[in-house]
């Protein structure tokens, strides 16, 4: 071997080992990428649950208080139906007052009906603790602290248009 057979096997070998070092530094970057596919797969499957178990809660108590069967309930039915599932988690019915900031900030396109996709926007964000109306507890700043599920039917009616 010549000098200049020496020198390319010099230069080959560190191609070679840059190569292999390039190779190793990518197989962990796959490995890391690999690493959040898995936890996004997870998550999306969590969430995938969590959205079948909304459903299916809403879905338990949503026939007893959509009585014609519209898909949609109005706000006295939507108070019934937001008090037995705040019951289910083992919280106080709404006062008046909370449950006007509610129905305003769930009813979505502003009908003045309650449709299950917009029932089911605030049970996911009460399930994740987002839910921004302070539900179950007296508002401070002197609103109507009487517990609208404690009032007759009719008051309850009145006080609801």
């Amino acid at each position: 071997m010549n000098q200049k057979d020496i020198h390319q096997l010099v230069s080959i070998q560190s191609e070679l080992r840059e190569k292999n070092t390039e190779i190793a530094y990518l197989q962990s970057k796959v490995a890391q990428q690999e690493q959040q596919i898995k936890k996004l797969k997870a998550d999306l499957s969590d969430a995938n649950t969590t959205n079948d178990d909304t459903y299916q809660t809403i879905d338990q108590i949503w026939g007893r208080y959509d009585k014609d069967g519209s898909g949609e309930l109005d706000k006295l039915e939507t108070l019934n139906f937001l008090n037995e599932f705040l019951a289910m988690k083992g919280k106080q019915s709404v006062t008046i007052d909370q449950f006007n900031i509610f129905f305003k900030k769930f009813d979505v396109n502003g009908d003045g009906m309650i449709e299950k996709s917009e029932m089911a926007r605030f049970v996911r964000q009460y399930i994740q603790g987002q839910a921004a109306v302070n539900l179950g507890s007296d508002q401070a700043g002197g609103g109507k602290n009487d517990r609208l599920a404690e009032l007759p039917l009719d008051k309850q009616v009145q006080e609801l248009k």
